[in-house]
């Protein structure tokens, strides 16, 4: 019986020392300062963040540029990232700062709203609702627990005409659940930022109502590895010297 305790312990702290874990990989990541990356497509342009600059909390700050777009309804109109060659993975997570500028108006309007926005994950829609910045109609977002970080504040974007309609907001979408552990197997992805609904009133001098997008970040749950615990050189110096005993210890036994 007493022979039988090194090799149970030699077994556990082979267990212990290397053992498969399920890991969270971004492989996606950009704050827009050294341009577009490779990979986004659609009508967005790079702009100066104006008054949002510092909003937000830790590494997920609004700063120096984001990716704005001015144009119309529909994802041809909006923001499109496309990935490929993913490895395996089990969900996804979207993190992204959003920027709500100017007069979004919202459910109940009769004359402009409601404005409307959405995200799409390959071609399936994900999130849709409706913002309200102009104090017209009502707004059917409700944002959880941190998610807001500014309403109905003057930054920076107002297009000619009074300061108490065209206001901006701003949130961290990253923060809502509805980005968080995304089902989703395939080697590619594609994700759309898109208004789905309103009237955008366009002029030679301005645009009414856009919206912009900051420190994007994609990350795959569920990829799998063989990865050593910390406390695996410990614990692998120590099983040599255990193997190493309890071969010399048969060969005692056997001599004997």
């Amino acid at each position: 019986m007493p022979r039988l305790r090194v090799p149970l312990m030699v077994m556990t702290l082979f267990l212990c020392a290397v053992s498969a874990t399920t890991a969270e990989v971004i492989v996606f990541n950009t704050d827009f300062e050294s341009g577009i990356p490779s990979g986004i497509s659609g009508t967005g342009s790079l702009a100066g963040v104006q008054g949002y600059s510092g909003l937000g909390l830790g590494a997920d700050v609004f700063a120096g540029n984001f990716l704005r777009t001015e144009a119309g309804n529909g994802v041809a109109n909006g923001i499109t990232l496309s990935l490929s060659g993913l490895p395996t993975h089990s969900s996804i997570d979207i993190d992204f700062l959003l920027a709500v500028i100017d007069s979004w108006d919202g459910v109940g309007d009769r004359h402009h709203g409601p404005d409307g926005f959405a995200v799409s994950v390959d071609g399936m829609t994900i999130f849709s609702t409706v913002f309200q910045n102009s104090g017209s109609g009502t707004q059917t977002y409700v944002p959880p627990a941190g998610v807001q970080l500014a309403r109905h504040a003057n930054l920076g974007f107002a297009v000619p005409g009074p300061s108490n309609f065209f206001r901006d907001s701003a949130y961290n979408m990253g923060l809502d659940p509805t980005f968080s552990s995304i089902a989703h197997t395939s080697s590619s992805l594609t994700v759309s930022w898109f208004r789905n609904s309103g009237l955008q009133i366009n002029s030679p001098t301005f645009v009414d109502e856009s919206y912009a997008i900051d420190n994007l970040r994609i990350s795959l749950n569920g990829t799998s590895a063989a990865v050593p615990e910390p406390s695996s050189v410990a614990s692998l110096t120590l099983l040599a010297v255990l193997a190493f005993a309890f071969r010399k210890r048969r060969e005692v036994s056997k001599g004997s």
